[in-house]
């Protein structure tokens, strides 16, 4: 296998699982009712998905272009942030991506062993709510995404003609940042594919 066709099926693999994480953390965040998901199962784990269109296709058109970034090995962390009925964030999921470079990707490496890290992780993120502060009601999410260069996303969706439809702009700093953030350590896990490390940001 070609190591642009490793670092393909890296973008695959870590852009389903991204897609996953994302739905279970509005879950278990309380972000939306509870009846507005459903139960399904993802690396033998039970996780929960969205049902609300709006929500379903933020979330895909925002996979999608981060697909495409991690195609480019573009990425360096995406982040969920949990915002209040102000829009001020609340605490942020942070995944910090780490791929390696084309001749450090290794041609033959275990899907097995990756899909167990990442199972790890979606079990963390299940039990994420009894580790965080509670959220009050009324809360939003937005998606943002921390790229290796400015222009990163521009070059990656300039082939897009649905980007239009869908337009990334760069974040306000009161809009990015979780005023008097502390760090809680979550869970890495180091695969051949990528290293992800996983933490929250939320207030003091």
């Amino acid at each position: 296998m070609e190591n642009a066709d490793i670092l393909l099926v890296a973008a695959d693999i870590l852009s389903e699982f991204l897609e996953v994480a994302i739905h279970n953390i509005l879950f278990v965040c309380n972000v939306y009712p509870a009846e507005a998901f459903e139960r399904r199962r993802k690396y033998n784990v039970p996780v929960q998905m969205s049902l609300h269109p709006a929500v379903c296709a933020y979330i895909t058109n925002s996979i999608t272009t981060i697909h495409k970034l991690l195609k480019k090995n573009e990425i360096e962390k995406i982040v969920i942030s949990i915002l209040n009925c102000k829009d001020k964030p609340l605490k942020h999921f942070v995944f910090d991506i780490d791929i390696p470079s084309d001749k450090e990707l290794q041609k033959d490496f275990s899907l097995i062993d990756v899909e167990m890290a990442l199972r790890a992780l979606c079990l963390k993120i299940n039990i994420s709510d009894g580790i965080l502060e509670s959220n009050s009601d009324e809360n939003t999410f937005r998606i943002f995404v921390h790229t290796k260069q400015m222009t990163a996303i521009s070059l990656a969706v300039s082939d897009d003609n649905s980007a239009q439809e869908f337009p990334w702009i760069e974040a306000e700093f009161d809009q990015s940042d979780v005023e008097n953030g502390v760090i809680v350590p979550i869970k890495t896990a180091d695969t051949e594919i990528a290293k992800l490390q996983f933490y929250v940001v939320e207030k003091e």
